[in-house]
Order: C-alpha cells, then structure tokens, then sequence
C-alpha cells in the first residue's frame, strides 16, 4: 500500500468493458443506492406523521441504523468497482468514500425541506458511514496499524532480565498515581474520541492505508508493551533503517502528520494504554525495547528510569529536549521519580499543556519554560538544553 499498484495503460472504453454490469459489486451498489431512497422516504413519512415520542425516536434511531449501513456499504462496493476500471489503489478508496457521501448527500436532499435538524445528523452519520465503509476497504489491502521491527523474544527477555537484575523485586505502582490517570482518562474521553474520528480522517485522505502506529516500548520494569499512536509518516518509512528517532521536519512525516506531532495529538490513542496500567499522564517517555536494549549495554543504570510507568509527559519532555542524550535523559527521570507526587505530576502536567499549545506556537518562542512551572526541578537545567524542537 505505500506505492499504487501499477498497470498497463487502458482507453476509457476498454476500462468500461472491464466493469461487468452483472458483477455482484455493481449490483450491490444499484441496491444500496436503491434502498437509501427507500429509507429516506421512510424518514420523511415518518416525520409527518404523528406520533408518540418514544415511537419516533425508536423509528429515528431505526431509519439511522439503516442508513449507515448502506451509506457504508455503497462506499465499499464504489471502491471495488473503481478497482475493476483498473483507479489506483488509493484513488478507489478515497472514490469510494467520497462518492458514497456525496451520494448520501443527493440522496437525502429532499430531507432537508422537511426537517433541517434531522437532515444534519443524517449527513453527519453519512460521513461517518462512508469512512467506515472505505476503512473496510482499506483493511482488505493492508493493515489498519502498521508495526515495524516488533523485538524478538530473545531481546525481550534480556531487557526484562537486566531491569530485575538491576531493580530488584517489581513494586506496586502508587494509588494516586493510578487514581489519577484512571479519572483524568473518564474526564478526556468524551472529548479524545470525536476527535480521534476526526483525525483518522484527516491522516487517511492524505496517505489511505493505516491508522495506527504501534511501538515496542518499555514499560515498567523491563516489560515490553505495544505503545498505540496516530500514524504520522508515509507507510513504511522504517522499512530499510529499522526503528530510529524521528528527526525535526523529518521529510518521512505527511503534512497532517507534522501538525499532530507539534500538537501531540498523535498521542492520543495512548489512552488506551493508560487505561491498561501500561502508561501514565506523566512518567518518563517511553523508549523502543530494540533502543533500550542497545542503551543498556553501555547504561545498565539506565534501567532506573522505568520504576515508574512511562507517561505521556514527562520533566525531559518540558525542561529538557526530545533529542536528549539517553544519559540526559536518565538525569531528568531520575529527578522526576525522586520528586514524584500527586501535586507535581498536576504541574508537570499543566506545563506540557502549555508547552503543546501555547508556547511553541508562539511566534518568537527562545525554546524556555517559565522556572516556576518546573519548581521542584530547578536544579534539572545544567543537565541539558531546554527544548527548542520538537517532541
């Protein structure tokens, strides 16, 4: 899926001969397009007429139900026939999801003099429906996340072996520490997943293909766990460097992709993890298990930073940079956990708030976070160069 495939040029005519009128997607297709009509005859009949309000909202929710059904399956059968004229990988699926929505929009038009309201949600729903129809789509090609270079067992072992060696018996991870990322998960959720659709959207028309990105990192005490984050790069861009640090304006990043790094909205789906007790709000960021294991053969200290788990942010993150060194890096960890309190991480926290979406957005930012928003970590500025790039 990172490049189209190829095929032997085709007049127009001679592609219209490929597309058997009688093939069952074409067919599938009429009978959705056909059964819409249907639905939203249904829809305004129901609207006119008077009935009991727990009736019509059954009736509502009913008409919906079917309707997204057939937008999604009108954009899914749109996308076989456009393979069938030989369009491009990607252009048949973004003509598949566009297609079923504009025809989802023609199709309801008479709604609209009936009752606007209902039309909105309709045409909301619609959107909705042709995305998941052309994500099935998708899922036929290639993957919905994409996973580079998982470590082998063998690394896995070794990691987790020099952490136990190195920290002992595993402790518990305090009750606040989890009381807060469990309540602060409940408060984001009816926000981070309207949002979450919206940017799947915006990353699949760029570049269709997957969604996700899924990262081998280490959690605590040397466990490797499957970090989730919103794919920001071309499909395969780890495919002959195997997993590296990503570089400031790093060519490999899609447009969108750029815009949900410098606003870390590619971190969102880490909620996941958080609610699974494999991240926390704040913590060391986490590290790849392939990275790790190299650091700690020259570091065996490093394993230190991983008595706690990693975070979405973290003190390196706002007082230092993303390109620390991994012995800068253990420097702030290790000055986080010693500091580590329910009212610290609130701080810690409300300054990656800031840094996010305030301060590198600020035109003429020198790079430095105000001193009192680190406090207890005053003393962390001779250990590295505040940030001045990006996460």
């Amino acid at each position: 899926m990172s490049q189209s495939k190829s095929y032997s040029p085709f007049s127009s005519s001679s592609r219209l001969g490929r597309l058997s009128f009688a093939s069952p997607y074409f067919l599938a297709s009429l009978g959705c397009l056909f059964l819409l009509e249907k639905v939203v005859l249904w829809q305004i009949s129901s609207y006119s007429a008077a009935v009991e309000p727990l009736a019509a909202w059954f009736s509502y929710g009913l008409q919906w139900g079917c309707e997204f059904l057939l937008v999604a399956s009108l954009a899914f059968t749109l996308d076989q026939n456009l393979r069938a004229l030989h369009v491009s990988t990607r252009n048949s699926l973004r003509g598949g999801f566009l297609g079923a929505w504009l025809i989802s929009w023609i199709v309801t038009f008479p709604l609209w003099r009936v009752s606007p309201p209902l039309a909105f949600l309709g045409a909301s729903g619609s959107l909705l429906a042709a995305f998941c129809g052309a994500l099935l789509a998708t899922a036929r090609v290639v993957p919905l996340w994409e996973e580079n270079s998982p470590p082998k067992e063998e690394v896995q072992r070794r990691v987790r072996a020099q952490h136990l060696l190195s920290l002992g018996a595993e402790v518990a991870v305090p009750r606040w520490k989890r009381a807060l990322d469990i309540g602060l998960c409940l408060v984001s959720l009816p926000f981070a997943i309207p949002l979450s659709l919206l940017i799947a959207l915006g990353i699949w028309l760029e570049d269709p293909g997957a969604i996700f990105f899924v990262k081998n990192s280490v959690g605590r005490w040397g466990r490797n766990f499957r970090q989730i984050k919103f794919r920001t790069m071309i499909l395969g861009a780890e495919l002959g460097s195997g997993p590296t640090l990503a570089l400031e304006n790093d060519p490999r990043a899609l447009r969108f992709g750029r815009f949900l790094r410098k606003s870390a909205l590619d971190e969102l789906p880490q909620l996941w993890n958080i609610l699974r007790g494999e991240m926390s709000f704040v913590g060391p960021r986490p590290q790849r298990t392939l990275l790790v294991d190299t650091y700690l053969q020259a570091l065996p200290q490093y394993a230190e930073r991983h008595r706690l788990p990693p975070g979405l942010s973290g003190l390196a993150q706002v007082a230092g940079s993303y390109y620390l060194t991994p012995l800068q890096k253990l420097r702030f960890d290790r000055l986080y956990i010693r500091h580590a309190s329910l009212g610290y991480d609130l701080r810690l926290l409300a300054a990656a708030f800031a840094l996010t979406f305030y301060y590198r957005w600020k035109p003429g930012w020198n790079g430095r976070l105000p001193r009192h928003w680190l406090h207890s970590a005053k003393h962390a500025g001779g250990f590295a160069r505040p940030s001045t790039g990006q996460r």
